[in-house]
């Protein structure tokens, strides 16, 4: 098989399947389904144990994914909720099961 074909058939594996559901134009989480979506996110990569009980994800814009399934929006991560954000970075989301699902993007 050529490498094109099998990069063909990945790429419409993964599109076709429902575990990660492609968003409805205009679709967003909200900034509370970004910050749980985060905190799993964060907690997989994390080596540390981390308290997410004050941190918060404010999205910005968003647009649609080039590379997959669902968006990719810039997010501000806020250590508690009154502050302004201590960082940012850029987050994909996509929904499985009814619950939005968080990556981190370059």
């Amino acid at each position: 098989m050529s490498f094109r074909l099998i990069h063909a058939v990945v790429i419409a594996s993964v599109l076709s399947t429902p575990a990660l559901a492609q968003v409805a134009a205009g679709e967003r989480p909200t900034n509370e389904e970004a910050t749980v979506a985060w905190a799993k996110a964060d907690a997989r990569m994390s080596l540390m144990p981390n308290d997410y009980s004050e941190k918060r994800v404010e999205l910005g814009e968003c647009a649609k994914s080039q590379s997959g399934p669902g968006i990719i929006c810039t997010a501000g991560v806020k250590v508690t909720p009154e502050a302004k954000p201590a960082y940012y970075v850029k987050l994909g989301f996509s929904k499985s099961a009814g619950e939005w699902v968080a990556t981190f993007e370059r």
